[in-house]
């Protein structure tokens, strides 16, 4: 077990460093929904490997009468957590809904750096209909967000090949490709997978960053059965708690690391599990 740090606040109602807030409402809804651990990287960016994890989270009174979010903390790696810009808490606020039904797959942007509503407008233009989705807004409050991460996320069974890549998910990677940043236009933006292997549950996960290199037609030359196959060399599914791969040209599936139900790594390229 690595060092641990007692008591970190990630999050409070009080008035943050961009002039907002979370509501009472709002913490004790995110509170209720957290997952029983969660790992913690660098601003938000699931496919970076994991720097510390929380555990053990309460919600206290201030003595101001306003409310904080703390956890305990275990530290992974000491050098990439001396680095460390600080914590913050990520979540979503408002979604945009095209189509009837039960939805298949949901856009998500960070509203600080993209236009929600002209976002939202791009992507219904493109994805074809009869396709269920949305378009998400998220909040993160960290100070610092240099990268711009688009996120197209689904359920997707990896036992099954449901072709998911060459229906809606190839049409959300067109429309995410079109949209362009307010905050600093020129500065990169990354679009990601993050395939939910349960129903409404977070975890375990599989992310999927797209090497920007790749055209649509990459994109949908990925087959669920190739990323089933490339993390089961690893780890069988059922003890999986995060993957992360790179979409190379072609289609390829390069995986980068493996994470257990423990939050250990089994498997890391080029290195050691």
């Amino acid at each position: 077990m690595g060092r641990i740090i007692d008591g970190q606040t990630i999050t409070s109602t009080h008035l943050d460093s961009h002039g907002e807030r979370i509501t009472r409402e709002e913490m004790f809804a995110l509170f209720n929904n957290r997952p029983a651990r969660s790992p913690m990287g660098d601003n938000h960016n699931l496919s970076r490997l994991p720097v510390c994890r929380s555990f053990n989270d309460r919600l206290e009174e201030l003595p101001d009468g306003e409310l904080a979010w703390k956890v305990d903390i275990e530290v992974f790696d000491e050098e990439a957590f001396s680095k460390f810009g600080g914590f913050s808490i990520g979540f979503t606020r408002r979604h945009i809904r095209f189509g009837n039904g039960d939805v298949e797959a949901k856009l998500t942007i960070n509203t600080r750096q993209f236009d929600f509503e002209q976002a939202a407008q791009v992507v219904r233009q493109v994805v074809p209909r009869p396709h269920v989705f949305e378009v998400v807004e998220r909040i993160e409050k960290a100070d610092a967000i240099t990268v711009a991460i688009i996120a197209i996320s689904t359920y997707v069974a990896l036992e099954i090949s449901g072709g998911f890549f060459k229906a809606i998910g190839a049409s959300l990677f067109e429309a995410a490709k079109k949209l362009c940043r307010k905050d600093v236009p020129a500065a990169p933006t990354e679009i990601h997978y993050h395939l939910h292997l349960a129903p409404k549950r977070v975890l375990p996960i599989v992310v999927l960053a797209v090497d920007p290199a790749c055209e649509l037609s990459d994109v949908r030359n990925v087959t669920e059965e190739s990323i089933r196959k490339a993390i089961q060399n690893h780890v069988p599914l059922q003890e999986l708690e995060r993957a992360v791969a790179a979409i190379r040209p072609g289609g390829e599936i390069d995986l980068q690391f493996v994470t257990n139900q423990d939050g250990e790594i089994v498997y890391r390229k080029n290195g050691d599990a």
